[in-house]
C-alpha cells in the first residue's frame, strides 16, 4: 500500500524503526524549514524540534492502528444492516 510517495514503509512493522524515523523526517524536513521561515529566526530551533517530535509521535499512532480489511469491513457493515432489520 503506497500512502504518499516516499512514506510506504509507514504501515510495515518489520522494518527497523530507527531508519523509518530517519526516513520519515528526512522526508518531511524541506516542508518543516519551509514552514518555519514564517518565524521568528530565534525560535526556529526550538520549533524544528516540537515539529519532529508530533512527527515521530504520530508515526508511532500510525503503525500501531489495525485497520480492517476490506472483506472484514464488508462483513461488518452487513451484519450492521442484517441487525437493523431485525429491529
Amino acid at each position: 500500500m503506497r500512502l504518499h510517495k516516499g512514506f510506504s514503509f509507514l504501515n510495515k512493522k518489520d522494518q527497523n524503526s530507527d531508519m523509518d524515523i530517519d526516513e520519515l523526517i528526512s522526508n518531511f524536513q524541506p516542508k518543516i524549514k519551509a514552514s518555519l521561515r514564517h518565524t521568528a529566526s530565534q525560535e526556529r530551533e526550538d520549533l524544528e524540534q516540537e515539529i519532529t517530535i508530533k512527527i515521530i509521535e504520530k508515526m508511532e499512532t500510525i503503525q500501531n492502528l489495525e485497520a480492517p480489511g476490506f472483506w472484514d469491513f464488508l462483513e461488518k457493515i452487513q451484519n450492521q444492516k442484517s441487525g437493523r432489520k431485525g429491529e
